[in-house]
């Protein structure tokens, strides 16, 4: 669904990690050729994996980093046991030039999108 400058995608799946990660990359490269600048994904009701692990994490980031080519604002909405404590995967790819952020409740993401691109870090809380 696309309003204005923001798109949302909510995939609604029994998949592999790997096949989540490619969903949510097709759903970035869509976003763009919608030439959306915000991008909320909310894989909570994707099933079929375990949390990923670190590697898991930094690929995944890097890979989402590349689709995005820092043209987009990412925020992911996820169950509290895919999130790691650190925040690490947001910090693999905001180093990589996406701005991004995950957070458990849409409402969050809705919240941290609305604030101005370029303030806070990727992790600012509102």
């Amino acid at each position: 669904m696309i309003e204005q400058d923001r798109a949302l995608y909510r995939p609604l799946w029994t998949v592999s990690f790997d096949e989540a990660v490619t969903l949510v990359r097709a759903g970035i490269a869509a976003a763009m050729r919608h030439q959306v600048k915000d991008l909320l994904v909310d894989t909570t009701a994707l099933r079929g994996f375990p949390s990923p692990g670190t590697f898991q994490r930094f690929l995944m980031a890097v890979e989402w980093a590349e689709e995005a080519s820092g043209r987009i604002r990412l925020a992911m909405v996820a169950l509290g046991e895919m999130i790691h404590a650190q925040k690490f995967g947001v910090t693999v790819a905001f180093n990589r030039g996406l701005v991004n952020n995950v957070f458990t409740t849409e409402l969050e993401a809705l919240a941290w999108l609305d604030v101005e691109p370029g303030k806070g870090s990727p992790t600012r809380r509102q």
